[in-house]
């Protein structure tokens, strides 16, 4: 009887390893992956150098890693059973009360005088050539929404909060002593919960307004002349499921519901958009066909885009640029109404010339940095300048 079942477990491991493969091979799985927000690998094409190279074998692994037949629900029961075991971080996240938030390792403040100096001195290299042409620079720093929620953290992880306020206060310092114009959106913005998303990182379409406006009434105290289109702005909220960037890691545990935000009616600017140097239609976001398609952050500006032109035809207005991470998206669908031609630069992705040359081509009067604040330190990406 010992020797049958050992045989049978034998016969039945061997049975799932030769069939898994093969309907994993068969199955009809999408390129895109809803829940992880990624493009899935590809089937390797077969040459004789990547045969001898073993990244077609590697390729393969990838490939069927990556499509592994329910691979989904594997991962949905995987979150499932650590959720079940009272795991405090579940695929790194942590439901809060008010929001779910991320594992980080946070801020060494030990570290940020002497990062806050360096960052202080790159941007002000930056507000000293554009002010030579004559333009304004202002940088506007916004809480990373776990900054909004860190009260949401467990006692032990107080040493976020510590790394955050450090590199606030170092870095805000530093900008004063050379004399950088900045807007603290964290310190300007009432209510500042209201504004960013419980299951996903960024700010929703109403707070990326709000921000706007303050950005606007910054520009205006520097004397540059910008039209008010954001007085009678209202929104409604979208009926279709929302995946946040913390709530799909969950698979669909999340206790909670996000709606995205869209205008009843968008500012009344005309305008046309170039992304990357070709034209594309003129959208500040894309709507699904259906109130149940599904929708994410990124239908906003279309997501990160390397650079996006918006042109209004309006030559009496000034020129302006504004670059930064993701946190800008829901900013520029209101921030080109106060400009003759709207720049967006995400710097993670655009590689054609580094920003001072950039601003050295161009010559934009108005240019806002936009970060958050967990990034204020942080020299890749947007915070490489040169």
């Amino acid at each position: 009887m010992k020797s049958f079942c050992q045989v049978f477990l034998l016969a039945f491991c061997a049975l799932v390893l030769a069939a898994v493969p093969v309907l994993t091979a068969f199955s009809e799985a999408g390129d895109y992956s809803l829940y992880e927000n990624r493009t899935l690998a590809s089937r390797p094409d077969f040459s004789l150098s990547a045969l001898l190279s073993g990244d077609y074998f590697e390729g393969w692994e990838n490939y069927l890693r990556d499509r592994v037949w329910q691979r989904d629900t594997l991962l949905a029961l995987d979150a499932r059973l650590e959720t079940a075991a009272g795991r405090l971080f579940v695929n790194d996240v942590l439901t809060a009360d008010e929001a779910l938030l991320p594992y980080v390792e946070g801020i060494d403040p030990d570290t940020v005088r002497e990062d806050a100096a360096r960052m202080a001195d790159q941007l002000a290299a930056i507000a000293a050539q554009v002010e030579s042409y004559g333009g304004v620079f202002l940088y506007v720093g916004v809480p990373n929404q776990y900054s909004v929620f860190r009260d949401g953290y467990p006692d032990y992880m107080d040493y976020i909060a510590e790394g955050l306020d450090a590199a606030l206060d170092a870095f805000y310092a530093a900008l004063d002593a050379r004399g950088v114009a900045y807007l603290d959106v964290g310190a300007a913005l009432p209510e500042l919960s209201s504004f960013y998303f419980q299951t996903d990182h960024h700010m929703t379409l109403s707070g990326g307004v709000e921000t706007c406006r303050l950005i606007f009434d910054a520009l205006r105290e520097a004397g540059v002349a910008i039209p008010d289109f954001l007085a009678d702005l209202s929104y409604h909220r979208l009926p279709n499921p929302f995946y946040g960037s913390r709530g799909r890691k969950l698979y669909g545990l999340s206790p909670f519901t996000d709606q995205v935000e869209v205008f009843d009616a968008a500012p009344d600017v005309a305008f046309s958009r170039r992304d990357n140097g070709e034209e594309v239609d003129a959208s500040l976001y894309t709507l699904p066909e259906t109130d149940s398609e599904p929708v994410d952050y990124g239908m906003f500006m279309g997501g990160d885009i390397a650079e996006t032109i918006l042109t209004t035809e309006r030559p009496a207005l000034s020129d302006a640029l504004i670059f930064g991470d993701s946190y800008t998206n829901t900013i520029e669908t209101v921030f080109y109404t106060g400009f003759d031609e709207t720049r967006s630069l995400d710097l993670r992705y655009y590689e054609e010339q580094s920003l001072s040359a950039y601003l050295e081509t161009y010559r934009p009067a108005v240019v806002v940095c936009v970060r958050d604040d967990a990034n204020y330190l942080n020299f890749t990406g947007n915070g490489s300048l040169f």
